[in-house]
């Protein structure tokens, strides 16, 4: 009686912080620094927040939650694994234990855990594919939106972006190829109200970005989404993004750089770097936002290791 109190007692507080992914508009991947849909790829670069991999994740000296602290969160989970850990090292970081989730085989060379927690072998059903509709559907809904702010591009390579008026969702259209050009060297955004939400479409099966920088006026990058509803290749070189990505159909390769926002792709490789800055803006809205039914953890081993750490914690 003691023993299914306890495994209750666990899944309901998984279930309980899976209810947190009503807070955001990008759904539960609002919670993680990286949702990928297939496979991610990383090595000699860190995250500050949580990581979700629907697929194959190979780690070679990656960083994991590092900014995660006591004082707020998303569940006992640093990193979720949809099916094999791969590759040389992964480092948890954060001032709080959490444990890493991974649904088939765990062959990497080493979990380094640096404030307790265990590897937990398990699955979440229906966790990445109800996540992965909602936001292709979110990606869909945003293309569709009006337009009604201005994009200029001034001839020598940069992108002006400014918002019109006072209306709270400010829509731009971007030209993926011609963002995609080596002339490009500049990308300014100007909202009007700090409480105004940037949506940024880009065009464009192929987009790759090289080497420029994009600065904010008047909203900070918790309000900045870049919605790459069409590219299948995503490119980002020495690139740092102040917002987040939705790119759910893309392979992303991103050499250097930084994300200061959610990166949300099909697949993800290389060395830039995610820091947990979760978006707050206001999006269109979807029925249902998902919230993953399963937060009923099916485990094969290791269950009660993430009962402990089950309670809420935000990321800093």
């Amino acid at each position: 009686m003691k023993l299914t109190r306890i495994l209750v007692l666990g899944l309901a507080c998984l279930a309980m912080t899976a209810g947190s992914a009503k807070a955001g508009n990008l759904g539960v991947a609002n919670l993680f620094n990286e949702f990928i849909f297939t496979d991610s790829t990383r090595q000699n670069v860190d995250s500050w927040g949580l990581v979700a991999v629907g697929n194959n994740a190979t780690f070679n000296n990656f960083t994991v939650a590092s900014h995660v602290n006591s004082g707020s969160g998303y569940s006992s989970y640093s990193a979720i694994i949809g099916n094999n850990l791969t590759g040389t090292q992964l480092n948890v970081g954060g001032s709080v234990p959490t444990n890493v989730l991974y649904g088939n085989q765990k062959t990497i060379g080493a979990v380094y855990n640096n404030s307790g927690g265990t590897s937990v072998n398990g699955t979440l059903p229906s966790f990445f594919t109800d996540a992965q509709s909602y936001l292709n559907a979110l990606s869909d809904t945003l293309k569709n939106e009006a337009i009604n702010g201005q994009t200029v591009e001034n001839g020598f390579g940069q992108f002006i972006l400014t918002a019109q008026g006072s209306t709270a969702l400010q829509v731009f259209d971007v030209n993926g190829d011609h963002l995609s050009q080596p002339s490009t060297n500049g990308f300014s955004i100007t909202a009007n109200d700090p409480n105004q939400t940037i949506v940024i479409n880009v065009s464009g099966t192929n987009v790759s970005m090289t080497n420029f920088g994009i600065s904010l006026s008047g909203v900070d990058q918790t309000h900045v989404l870049f919605n790459f509803y069409e590219a299948t290749t995503l490119t980002l070189t020495n690139m740092g993004f102040p917002g987040s990505i939705l790119a759910p159909h893309a392979t992303v390769v991103g050499n250097s750089g930084q994300v200061n926002g959610t990166l949300i792709a099909n697949s993800l490789s290389g060395t830039i770097e995610t820091h947990s800055y979760a978006f707050s803006g206001n999006l269109p809205g979807i029925s249902p936002v998902p919230e993953p039914s399963t937060f009923a953890l099916v485990a094969t081993a290791g269950l009660f290791a993430i009962v402990p750490g089950a309670r809420r914690r935000l990321l800093k």
